[in-house]
């Protein structure tokens, strides 16, 4: 049996090419990612003698399987089950306005004094210290207040807020954050801006 692959044509209900692959086909799967998602799915569009409608979802896992002659990492996307939806058209990217300071905070940090970080049987990314990111977050970070509240009320408030940020980041998979025996956390961005 042989394969092919094609991509489709102007828009998405047939393949690009002759008529005549349709007739040949055994079965027609159809791949989805969208842009910057690391889900995908597989969809049965036809099948000669078999099921169609049938979709399974993958959480795409970046591995590296090999150096480049300059010593440059080389890698792979590797799917591996996933239990939730595709995501749709700009969902797989979006953060809530309510984060914005806060992604911007953490992006400030990983610039500025980001470190490498091997995420356990996944890939190197940039991850920032809690404490930097805390810095840059306090100095962004606007609240209201009522008049007369103290220093020690209004830092609470920002500490109170930037934990929120972050539980609500993680919720949404936007960030990944790990604890290490001497006490530094670092966060990362799961998603590109």
């Amino acid at each position: 049996m042989r394969c092919g692959c094609h991509p489709p044509g102007w828009d998405d209900s047939r393949l690009r090419g002759h008529s005549s692959l349709q007739g040949a086909l055994v079965a027609e799967l159809q791949v989805k990612r969208e842009k910057g998602s690391m889900i995908a799915g597989i969809s049965v569009d036809h099948m000669r003698e078999g099921p169609e409608g049938i979709e399974i979802i993958s959480r795409l896992d970046v591995v590296e399987v090999a150096k480049d002659f300059r010593g440059r990492a080389r890698t792979t996307l590797i799917p591996r089950p996933h239990d939730g939806d595709m995501p749709t058209v700009g969902e797989a990217r979006k953060w809530p306005r309510t984060l914005t300071v806060f992604r911007n905070a953490l992006t400030e940090a990983i610039l500025a004094s980001g470190i490498e970080h091997k995420i356990p049987d996944g890939p190197k990314v940039k991850a920032a210290l809690l404490g930097d990111t805390r810095e840059a977050f306090y100095r962004t970070c606007i609240l209201d207040h009522e008049p007369g509240i103290t220093a020690e009320q209004r830092q609470d408030s920002k500490r109170k807020a930037l934990q929120r940020a972050i539980e609500k980041a993680q919720a949404l998979n936007l960030i990944g954050a790990t604890s290490f025996p001497d006490g530094r956390q670092l966060l990362w961005l799961t998603v590109d801006l």
